[in-house]
Formats: C-alpha cells, sequence, structure tokens
C-alpha cells in the first residue's frame, strides 16, 4: 500500500470530505450500517484485501499492485493508480456499497468514451453527491456525458489534467453547490458556468487565466464567494464580474493586474471581502470601492508599485471594520482616506514607506481597537492623531525612525492594553507619557537607545535629580515590560514598587553593573530576564521576603561577573539547587574575573575562592596581597613567590573588620629557613610553607588556633619532642603535611615516629613521608627498626649480663614482688632514703603535686582530696587551678607552666574525667613529662568505676596496665598515696605519722580489668 500518494490524494480532496460530511442528510438510522469489510477470499482472489478499524483496503493485483481502493465509514470510496495504464475496474472483486457521499479518484486513467459513474458500476454507487477526480497524468476533455447519472451532485472538484471545458460540461448539475477546478491551463468560454443557478462558491485557483471574458459568470445568480488567486490576470473591467450580484467574498490573491476601472466592482453590491494581494497595479482609481457599501474586511497588501492613494478611496464605508494595506510602497496618505468610515475596528498600516501622517487622518475611527503602523519611516506621530480613538487597544509603532515620545499622542488612549515601540530611535521618554494609559498591560521598547542615566525626565515642575522613578511608574496594571537591548544602566524601584502586576521584565542586552536584592523584591510572579548586561556583582545580603506561592525567575546568562566574596550567598542560593521561590538561570554564566577563576561556571564555583581585596593597602605587609573571604570570614595574606627570607608582621583579622577572626597565610616558594614566633597570632589557622629551606619547627612556630599546616618540600630533618607535646596539645589542628622533607630515621628520632604514626589522620601526605636517605616510609617502620643495634654486639652483652642477670634475678623478683612493701618501710624508718627521694632534683618546683580532676568531681576534691594533702601530718603544697591559675591566660599554657612546676601530678580518675578533653590534655602533658624524665610523675587515683581498662584511650590503658594506682575506698589509701607523694630526707613527725602503718597489709598492686 502506497501510503504517500494516499495521503497526497487525501489533502487534495479535503475540504469536498468536509463539506461532504456536514451536508450529509442521510438518516440517523441509515448512518448506523453494517460496516462495510473485505468479501471472502475467492471473490478478490486477484487482490489483497486488509481491514483497519473503520478502513478496508484493496490492492490489486496482490504483488506489485498498480490500483488501490479504500472505502471508508462505507461512505467514502479512495481509488489511486500508480500506473498509466487505462484500468478495467470490473474485474475488481464485486462489492456493494450503495449510498456514497463522496468519491475520489486520482492519478486513474479513466475510459473518455465512457461516463464515470459507468466506470465504477462495479461498486453499486448511489446518490454520489461529492465527486473529486484529480489527474496528474493525462489531459482529460470533459463534456456534459462524461457526468451522466451524477445529475444529485452538490460538490465536484477537477484537479489537475483538464485540458477544455465544453459549454455544456456542466449543464447537468442544478443542484451543485461547490465547483473547484484547479491546477490546469484553462481558457473558459462565457457561459461555461451559466446553468449552475445554485452554485454558492466558485474555485478558479491556479488556472494560468489571463482575463475574465464578458459573460463568463453569467447565471450564477447565488454565488457568494469567487476565488481567482494564482493567475495571471492583467487587467479587469468594468464588466469583469457582471452578473454576481450576490457574491460577499472576491480572492484575486497573486495575479498580474496593472489596473483597475473605476466601476471594476460596482456591480458587486454585496461584497463583503476583498482581497488584493501581490499584483502589479501602481494606483488606483478614486471611487473605486464606493458601490460596494457593504464591504466589511478589504486586504490591500504586497503590492510594492502602489505608492499612492486617492483621496477619499475607503470612504464612507459604515460596514467596514478590517482593512489591512501592509506591505506595499505607499509613502503618503490622504487626510480624506478614510473619512466617514467610522465602524473600522483594524487598521494596518504597517510595511510601507510612510515618512509621516495627516493629524485628522483617524479622526472619524472612533471604534479602532488595533492600528498597525510598524516598518516604516516615521519620525514623529502628530500630537493629536490619536485624540479621538479612545477605544485603542493595540498600537503598533515599531521599526520606524522615532526618536522622542510626545505626551500629548498617548493621553487620550484610557483603553490602550498593548504598546509596541520596539525598533526605533527613542533617546528619552517623557515622564508622564504613559499617564493617560492606564490600562497598559504590554509594552514593548527594545532595540531603542534609551539610557537612563542621561535621560532628563523633565517636566515643567520636576527633574531627574527630584524624581528617580521611571515614565513607568503610573502603568499599574503592566504585565509585560521590554526593554531589551538598550543603554539602561539601573532597575528602578518603580518596577518591583508601582508596577504590582508586572510578570515579565526583559533587561537582556542592557549596562546594568549590579544587581542587589533590593532590586529582585517584586510583588508579583515574574520572569526577569538580565542576560548579556554589565552585571559583575550579584548582592544578596539577606533573603528575600517574598509571598509562600511566589516565583521569581531571574536570567542571569551571559554576564561579565567578578567572582569575589560579595557574590557568596548568591553563589549558595545557585549550588545549593533548592526549590525556593527565587530561581536564577546561570547555565551560561562564568567569572569574568580575576584572572585565576575566569571561565568557571557559577555551578563549579568553589566557595573557599570568592575573595575581596583589602579596601587599604596599607594594612597589607609589604611584597603581600591581602583579601578577605567572608565565606569563614577569614583574612588570606599571600605572600608566596616573594623572595622573603623571614616571616613578615601580619595583620589582626578583628582591626579590620568585627566579624572576621581568622587568618590564612602563605609564605610557600620563598627562602625562609625558619618561622617567625607566631603565638601572638592567635587568629592564624592556615599556614602554607611549603618549597622553602626551613629546617627546624619550635613550640612557638604553633598559632594556638591552627588548623592546617603545609610544611613540605622544606629540609626538617627532625621534630623536637617539645614541639611534638605541642602538636599534640593544638586541639584545632585537622591537617599536617610533612612531605619531601629530609627526615633522619634514628633512635632519637622515635617520639617524631610515635607522633607519625599514631596521628596518621592528620597527616595529609602520610605515604609520602620518606626517611632520608632510605626514602623508606615512617608508616612502615617501628621504634625497634629505629634504635636496633649490631645484632653481634647484642649478642656479646647478652652474655655478659646473662651471669649478672642469674644472680640479681631472685632479688629482683623478691624485690619487685614485694617492692611497695619494702619502699614504704625504708621510707617510714629513714632508711635509704637516697633511693626514693627526688628532692635534689625537683629543688627548683613550686607545687609538690597538681591536681588534675573532672569539674564534676570537685566535691571529693574540696572536702576530702586538698584538705588532706595540703594540712598536718602531710603537709603538701598542691597546684589547683581554681586557686592558682591567673585569669586571661591561655587555659593551656597554664596547664603545661603548672604541670612543669609540680614534682607530681594527681590524676583523679573517673568516668567524668574520661568524658573530659581538658582532663586528658593534663594527663598526656603529666605523661610526656613523665616518660622525657624518665621518672614515675603522675600519680593515678581511681576515684569511682571506670569499666573495662582495654576500652580506655591508649596513653591511658597503657599508663594503667603497667603502672600502679590508688584507689580510693582503700583501708590504706592515705598512707599509700602519702607514700606515692615526693619524698624528703626529713619529713616532719614521719615516725609518729607511720607508726599506725601496717606493712604487711600493703599489697602490689596490679593492673586492673576492672574497677
Amino acid at each position: 500500500m502506497n501510503i504517500v500518494h494516499r495521503i497526497t490524494a487525501l489533502v487534495i480532496i479535503s475540504a469536498i470530505v468536509l463539506i461532504a460530511q456536514s451536508q450529509d442528510t442521510t438518516h440517523p438510522n441509515q448512518i448506523r450500517r453494517q460496516r462495510f469489510t473485505c468479501p471472502e477470499k475467492s471473490a478478490a482472489s486477484n487482490c489483497n484485501c486488509v481491514d483497519d478499524s473503520s478502513e478496508t483496503t484493496f490492492s490489486c493485483p496482490n504483488s506489485n499492485p498498480t490500483l488501490e481502493v479504500t472505502v471508508l465509514d462505507h461512505s467514502r470510496v479512495y481509488f489511486k493508480c500508480y500506473d498509466d495504464a487505462v484500468h478495467d475496474f470490473r474485474k475488481l472483486p464485486n462489492i456493494t456499497i450503495g449510498n456514497v457521499s463522496l468519491l475520489s479518484v486520482t492519478d486513474c486513467t479513466l475510459d473518455e468514451g465512457r461516463p464515470i459513474l459507468e466506470t465504477f458500476g462495479f461498486l453499486g454507487v448511489t446518490n454520489v453527491r461529492n465527486l473529486g477526480y484529480n489527474n496528474y497524468k493525462k489531459a482529460v476533455q470533459y463534456n456534459a456525458g462524461y457526468f451522466e447519472g451524477l445529475e444529485q451532485l452538490e460538490n465536484l472538484t477537477l484537479s489537475r489534467g483538464v485540458e477544455s471545458l465544453e459549454k455544456d460540461t456542466f449543464s447537468r448539475f442544478h443542484n451543485l453547490k461547490r465547483l473547484t477546478i484547479d491546477h490546469n491551463s484553462l481558457d473558459l468560454l462565457p457561459g461555461t458556468f451559466e446553468t449552475l443557478e445554485n452554485l454558492t462558491y466558485l474555485g478558479l485557483d491556479y488556472n494560468q487565466i489571463n482575463e475574465l471574458k464578458p459573460g463568463l459568470f453569467n447565471g450564477l445568480r447565488n454565488l457568494e464567494a469567487l476565488s481567482l488567486s494564482f493567475n495571471k490576470i492583467k487587467n479587469l473591467s468594468a464588466g469583469s464580474f457582471n452578473g454576481l450580484n450576490s457574491i460577499r467574498m472576491l480572492n484575486l490573491r497573486v495575479n498580474y493586474i496593472e489596473s483597475f476601472d473605476v466601476d471594476t466592482f460596482a456591480e458587486l453590491t454585496e461584497l463583503s471581502r476583498l482581497e488584493i494581494t501581490l499584483n502589479q497595479f501602481a494606483s488606483l482609481p478614486r471611487g473605486l470601492f464606493s458601490r460596494n457599501a457593504k464591504l466589511k474586511t478589504l486586504i490591500l497588501t504586497y503590492n510594492e508599485k502602489l505608492t499612492t492613494l486617492p483621496e477619499e478611496l475607503l470612504a464612507n464605508l459604515q460596514r467596514l471594520t478590517i482593512i489591512n494595506l501592509s506591505h506595499n510602497g505607499v509613502r503618503q496618505l490622504p487626510e480624506s482616506l478614510f473619512r466617514g468610515s467610522s465602524g473600522v475596528t483594524e487598521l494596518n498600516l504597517g510595511n510601507n514607506r510612510l515618512e509621516s501622517l495627516p493629524e485628522a487622518l483617524l479622526s472619524d475611527q472612533h471604534q479602532l481597537q488595533v492600528l498597525k503602523l510598524d516598518h516604516n519611516q516615521l519620525e514623529s506621530i502628530p500630537e493629536y492623531f490619536l485624540e479621538r480613538n479612545v477605544e485603542l487597544q493595540k498600537l503598533h509603532l515599531s521599526h520606524n525612525q522615532l526618536k522622542s515620545l510626545s505626551e500629548k499622542v498617548y493621553s487620550k488612549l484610557t483603553n490602550l492594553k498593548e504598546l509596541h515601540l520596539e525598533n526605533n530611535r527613542l533617546l528619552t521618554i517623557p515622564q508622564f507619557v504613559f499617564s493617560g494609559t492606564p490600562k497598559l498591560e504590554e509594552l514593548y521598547m527594545q532595540n531603542n537607545q534609551l539610557a537612563w542615566q542621561e535621560m532628563s525626565f523633565k517636566h515643567e515642575e520636576l527633574s531627574f535629580a527630584e524624581n528617580d522613578n521611571t515614565p513607568f511608574q503610573v502603568l499599574t496594571k503592566l504585565r509585560i515590560l521590554n526593554l531589551k537591548n538598550n543603554s539602561i544602566s539601573t532597575i528602578f524601584q518603580d518596577w518591583y514598587i508601582n508596577n504590582l502586576e508586572l510578570q515579565t521584565l526583559d533587561l537582556s542586552f542592557n549596562k546594568i553593573p549590579v544587581l542587589s536584592g533590593t532590586q529582585l523584591q517584586f510583588q508579583s510572579n515574574i520572569t526577569m530576564n538580565l542576560s548579556n548586561n554589565e552585571i559583575s556583582q550579584i548582592v544578596l545580603l539577606y533573603d528575600l521576603e517574598m509571598q509562600p506561592s511566589q516565583t521569581i525567575n531571574v536570567d542571569l546568562n551571559n554576564n561579565p561577573l567578578n567572582c569575589n566574596c560579595n557574590i557568596l550567598k548568591f553563589v549558595q542560593l545557585v549550588q545549593s539547587k533548592s526549590k525556593t521561590g527565587l530561581q536564577f538561570t546561570t547555565d551560561q554564566l562564568h567569572c569574568a574575573e580575576p584572572s585565576n577563576l575566569r571561565d568557571i561556571s557559577i555551578d563549579h564555583l568553589q566557595t573557599k575562592d570568592l575573595l575581596c581585596d583589602f579596601k587599604s593597602a596599607e594594612d597589607c605587609p609589604n611584597k603581600c596581597q591581602c583579601a578577605m573571604r567572608t565565606l569563614d570570614y577569614t583574612v588570606i595574606v599571600n605572600c608566596s613567590g616573594r623572595g622573603l627570607t623571614e616571616v613578615p608582621e601580619l595583620p589582626t583579622p578583628s582591626k579590620l573588620h568585627e566579624n572576621f577572626n581568622s587568618l590564612e597565610l602563605h609564605i610557600e616558594n620563598n627562602l625562609l629557613t625558619k618561622l617567625t614566633n607566631l603565638t601572638g597570632y592567635r587568629e592564624i589557622s592556615q599556614i602554607y610553607a611549603s618549597n622553602n629551606s626551613i629546617r627546624e619547627l619550635l613550640p612557638q612556630n604553633i598559632p594556638p588556633s591552627l588548623r592546617f599546616m603545609d610544611l613540605s618540600h622544606n629540609k626538617l630533618q627532625m621534630i623536637d619532642d617539645q614541639t611534638l607535646i605541642t602538636l599534640n596539645l593544638s586541639t584545632h589542628l585537622e591537617t599536617l603535611q610533612l612531605s619531601q622533607n629530609q627526615w633522619l630515621c634514628d633512635c632519637p628520632a622515635s617520639n617524631f615516629l610515635i607522633f607519625v604514626q599514631q596521628n596518621s589522620r592528620l597527616i595529609s601526605d602520610m605515604s609520602a613521608v620518606l626517611c632520608h636517605p632510605s626514602g623508606r616510609s615512617l608508616d612502615s617502620i617501628t621504634v625497634n627498626d629505629l634504635c636496633y643495634k649490631d645484632y653481634t654486639t647484642r649478642i656479646v652483652i647478652s652474655f655478659m649480663v646473662a651471669a649478672f642477670g642469674l644472680l640479681v634475678g631472685l632479688i629482683s623478683v623478691l624485690f619487685f614482688r614485694y617492692q611497695t612493701e619494702v619502699k614504704v618501710w625504708l621510707f617510714t624508718h629513714n632508711l635509704f632514703l637516697s633511693l626514693i627521694t627526688e628532692e635534689e632534683l625537683d629543688k627548683d618546683k613550686l607545687y609538690d603535686a597538681f591536681i588534675s580532676y573532672s569539674h564534676l568531681d570537685e566535691e571529693f576534691i574540696v572536702d576530702e582530696l586538698i584538705p588532706k594533702l595540703e594540712n598536718e601530718p602531710m603537709n603538701f603544697k598542691t597546684c589547683w587551678h581554681v586557686r592558682d591559675f591567673m585569669p586571661g591566660e591561655m587555659i593551656m599554657t597554664q596547664i603545661i607552666k603548672s604541670i612543669e612546676a609540680s614534682r607530681r601530678t594527681v590524676i583523679v580518675l573517673s568516668k567524668n574525667f574520661l568524658e573530659s578533653s581538658w582532663a586528658k590534655q593534663e594527663f598526656r602533658q603529666a605523661h610526656v613529662q613523665s616518660m622525657e624524665e624518665n621518672r614515675v610523675r603522675v600519680i593515678v587515683v581511681i576515684y569511682d568505676d571506670i569499666g573495662d581498662i582495654d576500652s580506655l584511650d591508649g596513653d591511658l590503658k597503657a599508663y594503667l596496665k603497667t603502672k600502679t594506682y590508688v584507689k580510693w575506698g582503700d583501708p590504706w589509701f592515705w598512707q599509700k598515696l602519702r607514700y606515692a607523694m615526693p619524698h624528703s630526707l626529713k619529713v616532719k613527725g614521719i615516725k609518729s605519722a607511720v607508726s599506725e602503718i601496717k606493712l604487711e597489709q600493703v599489697k602490689t598492686m596490679d593492673a586492673p580489668t576492672a574497677v
């Protein structure tokens, strides 16, 4: 089945089908007849038949069909041929259809000696009312006999292939209402249609007709519509349309008409619509339409040679409502052109060459609603040109040469809803030009030269300096405002305060430099186009106040955005992708500045890169660049690559702005051998010091608020223990980079190795921290590897001490088994005190003990521990932070000083202690000091149940498993605690103090598994 050809045929006769359906007078009961279906196979042995819903199609023969017959709804039959042969349709299956509303034949060569109805008699068709014959292959000579038996025909289409029409061709069609003869080459003879007394439509398009002979339309007394478009008619005379007294519609589009007689349309007294488009006439006679009093619509367009119109050409036509004179070559209009035609509602004078307008041209058109004067060469509009057109709703003045607007022109247009002023040369707009158009809803002023900052907005009593609103402030009904491609440099407040119903605001291709949140405070749902401006800054300081269902869509594409800290909130809003009422279109918005962010899209922009320069360069160190980041209120000092040999003096963020509390220092790629004392710079949070020659890192190089430090690519060989302690105590530290240094991997570096491995999560480049020069990774070695001695030497030493070991082995076992009892006994009897005294070592220490505890256990400290230790008989001097810490000094600093100034650190271990970060720091500091001095400085007092030791922090767990402790509640608690405290060679009252101690009750304190 060739679907393309069948569709072509259907398109050509579509009008007939519609008419056939609309005029089908078959009784409703007859409409519901049984659907036509394929006959028995034997009956259609030479054809293929397919049923598809309401359509049945025969294709003959079965293979390579040359004929296709389609039956639709049992009432429409379509024949389509695919060859030039004369088909014998009687060989088709004998099928009976009966009443047929439409018979269509396309590209089939018929036997000219037989009537059409006889040719298709095998269908048993009757009562054909619509016939379409579309012959693309062979010309046909039609005569009356050809249509024998089709006297009831109402609609006839003869498309292509009509070679000639005899005078009596249509003599049988007394009921014919519509006749279409198109796409032929005809020479019509007078009298051809004289028997078609009931014809209402005659279509003669595309027939190459070059003249209308007198008498051609005789007998068509009921004809209402005549179409003669796409022919070659050159001249029309007074008798061209004789006999068409009833015609209402005349179509003369696309001909070669060069002239009209003044009486050409005189007999067409019922004419209501006339179209004369694309012809060759250069002028029209005055009075051409004077007899067409019922004319309603005149379309006289695309006649480029028509440069002038006569006086009163369309005057006194009271029923004339629509006039289209566009796309001609008219240069001027007579003032009397429309005089007396008061019923005109639409007038189109666009696309001509008008340079001026008569002031009274429209003085009688009181009902005018649409006026189009676009695409002309008008430089001004007369002040009173529209004074009497108060009903005007749409005014098109676009694509002219207007340079200014007069307030008086628009002062009476109280019903105007749509105004087009785009594509002119407007430079200024009077402030009150729209005061007379309160109902204006759509205003188009794109592609002008409006530059608000240069506009005077002058009025008798106001100037721009006194009134910063625009002329649109009075347009409270305005929905669409198009100001695209002008030179506007700001968003005026009346657009979001006065224009309460504004829905579309197009300010694209202007010169707006800044967008603020205030300028987005619209009261209605709005789409705002700010693309292709000069917007470099978008400042949203606070969230917009919007109605719950309100939406504001802003297109910001293709603006030269300066990606600094001022756009932070905007970037966060765009990147959040949240479905708020405020939405931005930014898929084509990229950074233009600074250079390091150029061409990066907003979606891919990192907020940490949004910086602002210092307002005062004096606050920035010499040779450095300084910036401010509002994301985290950080001051950034960039001194990288400046050849510095020492760190310059740095600014204090809080002095620059009260909200700034952090400093980021970049000193990479310089010649530094050491860092300055940075402890005074409390705000330093990040230090980038890679690619220098730094050889040492000291405690004073580590600011108290440090979060990030990059020391990679330097010459560090080791970090001393005190610096490691400081790093351990840096509670804010998150990232440390140490790769590409000259780390020594020997026994003295064992503490550094422990630090690195225990803090591997902080060291982001841990895998690249290598021993020098071996290149071995520090995360793959142990302390034993660092302190390894020659194996042979170790064997010799082992044999040398073996004998001694055997000798003292038993003594050692006994001593360690009963060491506490022994030491307590010796201490009690003042014997061999040199074995247990530290008086000489600790002579400069201020305190006997620093008390470390959780503040939640303070009741035990105040009521029990402190009074016992400081009063008789113990008389120890303790450091208690509540009493002894200096106000104002850093807590961590005072903890370190207090531990260093105390002979012992008493740890009151409890559940509360384990949950206190400060308490843990105190333990670590005391533990580190004990390890450095290789002496027991820490006394652990277990105050309550602390659970399973294996679940404790690493250092604390290790300590409890290898050292003794004192437990609160033990009967010997105070004696054991006193013994663990610093010893003196002469302890006051020692004899009496220990006389009551029962040494046999003192036992070795094993490491507990649970308390």
